[in-house]
């Protein structure tokens, strides 16, 4: 099978910037992106490692769209979009399917909570 036939999931909240960079980096691996814009739920942004995906507490407006599809990456991009990653990997965990992580910047949570943290010298983590 071809990589470049290998979908991976990239949610976004509709700013162009953010989603723009998981696209190209998506792509960059080889990768080929679908992109799903979602309203994340405040809760879930708000105390993401709390209550992101627990609870029967929403991640967003687009939930069951987001649980039905089957890719096994993901791609999440800033600090609001974290919940959502935290969110679906605790919903997959709970099918017994594993999804691998990739967030870009700094969630500005632990990076425990991802597979892979991609995160711009400047925002100056360690």
């Amino acid at each position: 099978m071809n990589s470049n036939d290998i979908y991976c999931l990239v949610v976004g909240n509709g700013i162009k910037g953010m989603q723009s960079q998981s696209i190209a980096l998506a792509k960059s691996i080889g990768l080929k992106p679908l992109l799903i814009e979602v309203k994340p739920f405040w809760l879930s942004k708000l105390f993401p490692t709390l209550l992101a995906g627990r609870f029967g507490i929403p991640l967003s407006d687009k939930d069951e769209k987001l649980f039905s599809l089957s890719s096994k990456v993901l791609f999440t991009c800033g600090s609001r979009m974290a919940g959502i990653s935290i969110g679906l990997n605790r919903y997959f965990i709970k099918k017994n399917i594993k999804i691998f992580t990739i967030h870009i910047q700094n969630p500005k949570i632990s990076s425990k909570n991802f597979d892979i943290l991609v995160v711009p010298e400047h925002d100056n983590i360690n």
